[in-house]
């Protein structure tokens, strides 16, 4: 469920991690696809197999949020054009796949406003509804039976909301954000330690320890780095499967 991420930290951030597993909180870190239902390489396949617009959806939208920093406008704006043709070439089967009403309109939604805020070059507005696209299609995925449980693209998506939110600074959407990322995680863990990712959990649980400590300080700084932290942890796990 990756792109390739520009969010990727430095060695003396990586060797955050470490301390991270040690309960420590830092003070300052495709292949193409051959057509429709085929899994490009390095993407979830389940039994049914995710479309491949819906995989360019989710590689694009994180290429958004990797991108805006940037501000590479152009690239941005060929993202969205690139994420709409994908949009139309699954919406049809979406609702014959199985997603709900409430689930397609909340992906229109959602695009609705990223190409809004991107016209604008909105860079917040922008990226937060790119992860609004990423929470929506994680769950499209989610009809599919992937391989990769549905719950770690959801912490994902988490982990980026964390940072988008301590940008702001959103302190109560932070802490929001925090409880979801924990339940998550406790309903998937039980398959990570299932699939020898007993070093990867311990790495996540320190993860958590050490965003709790972050959030409890309001420490913008710590939250971010263990956020991103967070996000190499997630793709360590998928790579379990």
């Amino acid at each position: 469920m990756k792109s390739a991420r520009k969010w990727a930290l430095t060695l003396g951030v990586v060797a955050l991690v470490g301390a991270a597993c040690n309960g420590a909180t830092p003070t300052n870190t495709a292949t193409p696809a051959t057509g429709e239902g085929v899994t490009a390489a390095g993407q979830v396949a389940g039994t049914g197999s995710i479309p491949v617009s819906l995989q360019t959806i989710e590689g694009t939208a994180e290429d958004i949020i990797d991108v805006v920093p940037n501000d590479d406008w152009n690239q941005v704006a060929a993202d969205v054009s690139d994420l709409t043709a994908a949009w139309r070439a699954y919406s049809a089967r979406a609702k014959t796949d199985g997603a709900s009403d409430a689930l397609v309109s909340r992906f229109d939604g959602a695009l609705n406003a990223l190409e809004t805020a991107a016209d604008g070059h909105q860079a917040q507005e922008t990226m937060q509804a790119s992860n609004d696209l990423s929470a929506a299609t994680i769950e499209l995925y989610g009809l599919y039976d992937p391989v990769v449980p549905t719950d770690i693209g959801r912490l994902d998506v988490l982990g980026r909301q964390i940072v988008l939110d301590v940008a702001q600074p959103d302190w109560g959407a932070t802490g929001t954000t925090m409880t979801e990322l924990s339940s998550t995680w406790e309903r998937v863990k039980s398959s990570i330690l299932e699939h020898d990712g007993s070093d990867v959990a311990t790495q996540f649980d320190a993860n958590i320890r050490s965003l709790d400590k972050a959030l409890s300080e309001k420490n913008s700084d710590a939250m971010t780095i263990q956020a991103k932290i967070a996000l190499d942890i997630v793709d360590a796990m998928e790579g379990l499967y």
